[in-house]
C-alpha cells in the first residue's frame, strides 16, 4: 500500500479561480492513479470551502467521515472515489 499525502492551502490562487483548474488537477489525480493502479482516492477538505466540496460531490466522491483538528472552527469531511 502507498499512501500519498500532501497539503495544498489555497491551492488555486484567487485570481484563477473559476477557470477549472481544480476540475484538472483532480483529473489528472485520477488520471494518474488509475495508471498506478491505485483502486480509489481519498481527500479532505476544510468544511468552510464550499467550492471544493460542491467540486468534490460532483465529480463523483463519496463522503466517507470527518477529521478534526485542534484550533480549528470547522471539520475536515473526507471523500472517497473508488476508480475504474
Amino acid at each position: 500500500m502507498v499512501i500519498l499525502t500532501g497539503t495544498f492551502k489555497g491551492a488555486i490562487p484567487p485570481k484563477i479561480r473559476g477557470c477549472l483548474l481544480g476540475r484538472k488537477l483532480v483529473a489528472f489525480s485520477e488520471e494518474y492513479a488509475a495508471r498506478e493502479g491505485y483502486t480509489s482516492l481519498r481527500l479532505d477538505t476544510y468544511a468552510k470551502n464550499t467550492a471544493a466540496l460542491k467540486l468534490y460531490q460532483g465529480l463523483g466522491y463519496d463522503l466517507r467521515g470527518e477529521v478534526n483538528f485542534p484550533g480549528r472552527t470547522a471539520s475536515f469531511p473526507v471523500f472517497e472515489k473508488v476508480l475504474g
